[in-house]
């Protein structure tokens, strides 16, 4: 993302059009959108807070999504960036949201994907989402146990 960036709505960044060539598999904002929280009703688990950020009068977005899976110390968070005109790949990753100070901070790669908008990327883009979310709750869990184990640690 460029330094002009700005924050956005969901209904915004649902209006970009995109349509897939020979040579360019498009990835839908709103299709992201649609996935993540579809994947995420069917496994039961809420969604605590939703950002989005734009450039380029859309062309390029970044959501960002708090889950309620958490305790006082951290919880999951999904991050995806996309773009309609090329100027980036589809790129999705689920990490450990750690509220150590006001800035926060991510930890852990339990699942990244990155995909150029060629070939299959929008159908592999989507089934990696959904395939993805279902465990959630059992991460969660073995990160909280690690946390604790490292408190112990002198």
């Amino acid at each position: 993302m460029n330094k002009l960036r700005h924050s956005t709505t969901e209904d915004f960044l649902r209006t970009i059009q995109v349509e897939s060539t020979k040579t360019y598999s498009a990835i839908p904002h709103g299709k992201i959108i649609d996935t993540v929280k579809e994947s995420l009703y069917k496994q039961g688990i809420t969604l605590l807070q939703e950002d989005y950020m734009e450039c380029n009068d859309g062309k390029i977005a970044q959501g960002n999504y708090t889950l309620g899976i958490k305790d006082n110390e951290m919880a999951l968070k999904i991050a995806w960036q996309n773009s309609t005109n090329k100027e980036v790949s589809f790129k999705y990753t689920l990490g450990n949201f750690v509220f150590v100070c006001t800035n926060g901070c991510i930890s852990g790669d339990m699942q990244a994907f990155k995909k150029i908008h060629k070939g299959n990327a929008n159908i592999e883009s989507f089934e990696f989402i959904q395939r993805g979310l279902g465990s959630l709750s059992d991460y969660f869990e073995s990160m909280v146990s690690d946390r604790e184990k490292m408190k112990k640690v002198p």
